[in-house]
């Protein structure tokens, strides 16, 4: 499900930033 990538892309936007 996308859901998982969203939640992935939440923590790599964060430990990006």
């Amino acid at each position: 499900p996308e859901s998982s990538y969203i939640k992935a892309i939440d923590v790599w936007m964060g430990t990006c930033t």
